[in-house]
């Protein structure tokens, strides 16, 4: 009995020891988080009130970039507590929403906002290209939609879907697809262009388009401005001499009306632009970002096109 006894007291002893030594790491972890903060937000100060400061640095200046790598490895060692202080400064800083024109001064593609406390934050114009919000409290991608921010293309939103949109399509465009798609934009900055590549080779693009190719002279391919309407985009194709088209129809994409047409290449003009198509004999269609989209004997596409705002 004695021997009970005494087994039960240790076992007691080291779960309190265990508690406290718990309880140790929690305080010197939140310590180190502290100093961290401190060190970033000193840091952060001093490229602010430096003469000719962040806020009146260049696009690409040394001042940016060492300031976002700054901003992206400490977002990606804090807790949702130090998380969320990091961005509170950043949104009363006015670093990664658009002011007055501007476009953001740190861009959070990339960012682990994880699991973090967004409630409040002004995040219009912001590019979070890629970033990790899955767990994130006070974000919807319904709301991320409204307050439009820059780019959302690729990020994991917070109930684990990834999102792909960017509000440069009017109105802004969002959506997601099944797993074996493969999802990328048009350049390296947030475009009006996404590209899927499907698991059996079928292909979905997003254009918004502001040139064709004129059709008279292929062998060099000049560009004209695009279509203004649906209605004007429908005849385009019709009276391509390169193209044969389907008779079009209504069609909607996530509650915005349109048309919808079938396009195939029924002849391949012999002066192709080579450089263009790629070597492959193929009817320019228009230039998007810095791709473009073609046409190819063999192939069926399908446009829809979708009303803008106002037509």
């Amino acid at each position: 009995m004695q021997q009970a006894d005494q087994d039960a007291m240790e076992q007691q002893q080291q779960a309190l020891e265990d508690q406290r030594a718990k309880a140790e790491r929690a305080l010197a972890e939140q310590r180190a988080q502290d100093e961290a903060l401190q060190a970033y937000l000193d840091q952060m100060s001093t490229l602010l009130l430096a003469k000719d400061g962040l806020r009146e640095s260049a696009e690409g200046s040394e001042e940016r970039t060492l300031a976002r790598a700054r901003t992206i490895t400490v977002l990606g060692r804090f807790d949702p507590k130090g998380k969320r202080a990091v961005m509170q400064f950043l949104d009363e800083a006015d670093l990664i929403q658009g002011v007055e024109g501007r476009g953001p001064i740190i861009r959070l593609s990339g960012a682990d906002l994880s699991s973090a406390n967004l409630s409040g934050a002004n995040l219009s114009d912001a590019d979070l290209r890629d970033a990790d919000l899955r767990d994130a409290e006070g974000l919807t991608k319904e709301k991320m939609l409204k307050q439009q921010a820059k780019s959302l293309y690729g990020a994991a939103m917070p109930d684990g879907t990834v999102l792909y949109a960017t509000s440069e399509f009017d109105p802004a465009l969002s959506f997601t697809h099944s797993d074996g798609w493969q999802t990328f934009a048009g350049s390296e900055t947030p475009a009006a262009a996404l590209f899927s590549d499907g698991p059996e080779g079928g292909e979905l693009n997003f254009t918004s388009p502001l040139h064709v190719f004129d059709p008279t002279n292929p062998s060099e391919p000049k560009e004209l401005p695009a279509p203004e309407n649906t209605d004007e985009w429908v005849s385009w194709f019709q009276r391509h001499p390169n193209l044969d088209t389907s008779k079009p129809g209504p069609a909607s994409v996530g509650g915005a009306s349109g048309k919808q047409i079938d396009v195939t290449a029924s002849s391949t003009p012999e002066n192709y632009p080579r450089d263009l198509c790629g070597g492959e004999p193929c009817v320019p269609i228009h230039p998007i970002s810095e791709s473009r989209i073609l046409s190819y004997e063999g192939f069926k596409d399908r446009f829809i096109i979708l009303y803008r705002s106002g037509l």
